[in-house]
């Protein structure tokens, strides 16, 4: 039987290594050196390519698909308990990323929630502005398309619909009136309401176009511009006659000659060289009801077919012609200055070019010798420059091939045979 005094001796050093072993896991536990920093990132992308933008706030359209994207540091492979998203407190998805989407307009918090293994909660948030584009009634408003007699002298209101599906965001109006003939731009504005009244007065006898593009404070933009042209009247029954003018060149020309013949046939009017807008817009202006016939042609380019035009002007309208093209189906003249298609070889070989649809151009030129191309080719005025290969001893008839395009697409192509410089016999004996 063990003595008392060994019993507490025992005792003692069961408590004693009890203490040693606690304190040894408490400096386990709390090792200052082991610990390790965790953030988290949340985000919104489009892409899970590396490169791909990351917001943390963004504005969509309902069903717009979306990338959400979670950052974590130092790696996702760290101790936790759990990880989810919130979408306005509600759990919406338990991925570190994934794809979704929003449909309820609205202002919206999504949240990615991380509990680390010791149970504390990390959180970090992305802001979503859901709302659709405005959408702007395509027949609702006035004035309506192609609307005539529109008083000059008097105010002039315009008025739209616009479906605001959301009802959530301010919408606004951006509102153009110009006039396309001119070039001139009489109001450019933002607007608060579906209207606008202009004051100003108007011009007799013009046409005028309005536009009007629907957007919210996100700056969501209606697909959709209404876009709406009218004519304001004359004054004692006078008419005017509005168009677009055209050539089939790919340089566009502003000036034609137009010949205005009145129901007898007889010249009521002569405009030499009218020079257009820029997008072949013009107008004619006081001419009196009737019925006439309206001739375009560009005498300086005769190559282009002259066009003409019947219609009946009625009192205090403008008349609309539809586009008018004049077209060039003529290909260019091409020559050699010799007037021959048999020519000596020489260093520099010289051809005519001559179009009546305006000036050729050296990049739409080519020539083509022997089946190899000739690069340094030069234009001066109407006289094409070719230049032959150097220590050429031809001793037998070759071909240049040389082909000229004009600006409306004509193209002429000739062969020229080249005479030898030497007969084979000479050649063989030099």
């Amino acid at each position: 039987m063990k003595s008392f005094s060994g019993i507490l001796w025992a005792a003692l050093l069961a408590l004693i290594a009890g203490f040693t072993a606690c304190s040894e896991s408490m400096d386990i536990a709390f090792d200052e050196s082991e610990t390790r920093f965790i953030s988290i990132n949340a985000y919104t992308t489009s892409s899970f390519e590396s490169e791909a933008e990351r917001k943390k706030q963004d504005t969509i359209v309902p069903g717009d698909s979306l990338i959400f994207l979670t950052a974590i540091s130092p790696s996702k492979s760290i101790r936790l308990q759990r990880y989810y998203w919130n979408l306005d407190g509600e759990l919406f998805a338990n991925e570190f990323s994934f794809k979704s989407t929003l449909y309820e307009p609205g202002i919206h918090n999504v949240t990615f929630v991380l509990i680390d293994f010791f149970g504390d909660t990390l959180r970090d948030s992305v802001t979503l502005y859901v709302a659709s584009h405005p959408v702007l009634d395509k027949e609702l408003f006035i004035p309506r398309n192609n609307t005539q007699g529109i008083s000059p002298r008097e105010s002039m209101n315009f008025v739209w619909t616009c479906d605001d599906r959301d009802s959530l965001w301010q919408l606004y109006y951006h509102f153009t009136l110009a006039n396309p003939l001119t070039g001139d731009i009489l109001v450019d504005t933002l607007l608060d309401r579906p209207q606008f009244t202009f004051y100003r007065g108007l011009d007799a006898l013009s046409k005028y176009k309005w536009t009007v593009q629907a957007r919210n404070e996100l700056d969501l933009r209606s697909a959709h511009t209404l876009e709406g042209t009218f004519y304001t009247a004359g004054t004692n029954d006078e008419c005017a006659i509005t168009g677009i003018l055209k050539t089939s060149s790919t340089e566009p020309d502003d000036h034609f000659d137009l010949t205005l013949l009145d129901s007898a046939n007889s010249v009521f009017k002569v405009v030499s060289g009218i020079r257009t807008e820029q997008d072949g817009s013009f107008i004619l202006k006081a001419i009196p009801p009737g019925k006439y016939t309206l001739k375009i042609e560009q005498h300086d380019k005769p190559d282009f077919e002259p066009q003409s035009r019947k219609f009946t002007l009625i009192p205090q309208t403008i008349h609309e012609l539809s586009e008018i093209v004049l077209k060039d189906t003529i290909p260019p003249a091409l020559s050699a200055v010799e007037a021959s298609d048999t020519l000596d070889y020489q260093d520099t070989l010289k051809f005519i070019v001559k179009d009546g649809g305006g000036a050729i151009k050296l990049a739409r030129s080519s020539a083509n010798f022997d089946g190899n191309p000739i690069t340094s080719i030069k234009l001066k005025e109407d006289t094409l420059l070719v230049p032959m290969p150097s220590g050429e001893n031809i001793w037998t008839y070759k071909i240049l091939n040389m082909t000229v395009l004009d600006l409306s697409h004509n193209k002429t192509s000739r062969a020229f045979y080249l005479r030898p410089r030497k007969t084979f016999d000479e050649v063989a004996n030099d």
